[in-house]
């Protein structure tokens, strides 16, 4: 049995690492997208998941000074 809302919180975990101009523009959507990739039975984002929405989070810091909030 999976717990969708534990997966949901580990990917709203890794989101965190944003920047919250772009968390703010985009966390609902790539959030969705998360959600509606996963298998049926994940119950945890997995490492490569994890490893890729981390490095994805740190190519946008250096342009965060650039957003207005």
């Amino acid at each position: 049995m999976t717990d969708p809302a534990a997966l949901e919180r580990g990917y709203r975990r890794l989101l965190a690492c944003y920047p919250r101009p772009f968390r703010r523009d985009n966390e609902d959507e790539m959030l969705a997208v998360l959600m509606a990739v996963a298998e049926e039975s994940q119950a945890r984002v997995g490492l490569a998941e994890a490893a890729d929405l981390i490095r994805g989070a740190v190519r946008l810091w250096p342009a965060a000074p650039l957003w207005h909030e």
